[in-house]
């Protein structure tokens, strides 16, 4: 009996507030689904101070909410990767430093260390461009 494969190639154009993800299959059916960062609910200034913290080291807020921003991409780049199922062709571009985090993401799951990976840059786009420069991207492969 043999086992039915699925080819899917993904085009994934990321952003640092949302990213569209294209999926295509062996039979060149694309279907499109968007995901938008959410965001943890912001403080006001005043509500937290600069204090000395251990060790006499200044806990500022401008780090802190550096560290805390790029946590939360993190996740946004961890559930992205999560939602690519059977993907051998991945390829990323966006117009943000986003699509490295992204790619780095992706290298480091075992599960998907055979995906050939690509990335491209490109400016900001609406929904149909993205879908047109992912469905021109694998046409070159066929």
């Amino acid at each position: 009996m043999k086992k039915s494969v699925n080819i899917m190639q993904y085009g994934i154009f990321i952003d640092h507030k949302k990213a569209i993800i294209v999926s295509i299959d062996g039979k060149n059916n694309a279907a499109t689904e968007e995901i938008k960062m959410t965001e943890s609910p912001a403080r006001f200034s005043g509500e937290s101070t600069d204090k000395t913290g251990m060790f006499r080291h200044t806990l500022d807020r401008q780090s802190r909410k550096q560290n805390k921003d790029q946590n939360e991409f993190r996740k946004f780049c961890k559930e992205i990767a999560t939602r690519l199922k059977f993907a051998n062709q991945i390829f990323i571009f966006g117009p943000a430093e986003g699509k490295y985090d992204l790619y780095r993401e992706i290298e480091g799951r075992k599960s998907m260390s055979n995906v050939y990976v690509e990335i491209g840059s490109s400016d900001k786009m609406t929904k149909a461009e993205v879908i047109r420069t992912v469905q021109k991207h694998f046409s070159a492969f066929a």
